[in-house]
């Protein structure tokens, strides 16, 4: 059964929001709090390489070797990022604990699928300012 994603359930307040840089990573981690230290950690071993003139990120998760490409968002498009809060053990709501104008989506060993889902969303973005432009 899913949830539904009604907009009462989100806590969108105007604030100095944090920014973030959005990493998608290929795995599934079912782990919901907070890591000391992990920018130290992931930012430390962060390297960008350009191959056929593309520029891949490359970083490592638990000595596996991920590839990602950056995707920046500017203009009208942001991103931001939720944070889910548990109100009665049933049902959930989110609030808004910063935006990221960047999104780097992660595969194993090589760069992501065409038919990931982030990777699907940069082409409806990429119509859409086609559609909408002057």
């Amino acid at each position: 059964m899913s949830k539904s994603l009604h907009p009462a359930r989100f806590e969108c307040r105007e604030q100095n929001a944090t920014q973030y840089v959005c990493n998608v990573l290929p795995v599934y981690v079912d782990y919901t709090g907070t890591v000391e230290n992990g920018s130290q950690f992931w930012d430390s071993q962060l390297e960008k390489q350009v191959i056929d003139d593309k520029t891949q990120v490359v970083n490592y998760m638990r000595g596996r070797r991920l590839v990602g490409v950056e995707h920046a968002f500017a203009g009208e498009y942001k991103v931001d990022v939720f944070e889910r809060k548990e109100d009665d053990g049933i049902e959930s709501k989110y609030q808004l604990i910063g935006q990221s104008d960047t999104i780097v989506n992660f595969g194993h060993e090589r760069l992501p699928e065409e038919a990931d889902a982030v990777e699907k969303l940069m082409e409806w973005v990429s119509v859409a300012k086609h559609i909408h432009e002057d």
